[in-house]
């Protein structure tokens, strides 16, 4: 976790086979509703300002997350 000029970043690296995020099926979508997988990667999309996918350095992959915190933010700007 880290400060980018005002922003949160988070990057998480796992060990595993790695994916391809464009390749993952929408659980929206009502026939992948009752398949596995997706959901995670839905949740980030949702919450997260900007997320980003990579192959890591010796195999896995990491995922990083930004939040932009600037008060030029427009989720700040908005008033009910």
């Amino acid at each position: 976790m880290l400060l980018d000029g005002g922003d949160l970043v988070i990057r998480v690296a796992d060990r595993g086979r790695g994916f391809d995020p464009a390749a993952i099926a929408d659980p929206r979508l009502p026939e992948n509703r009752l398949r596995p997988g997706g959901r995670g990667l839905l949740m980030m999309r949702a919450l997260t300002d900007e997320v980003g996918h990579e192959p890591g350095a010796a195999g896995g992959s990491v995922a990083t997350q930004r939040w932009r915190m600037g008060v030029d933010h427009p989720a700040r700007n908005s008033h009910p």
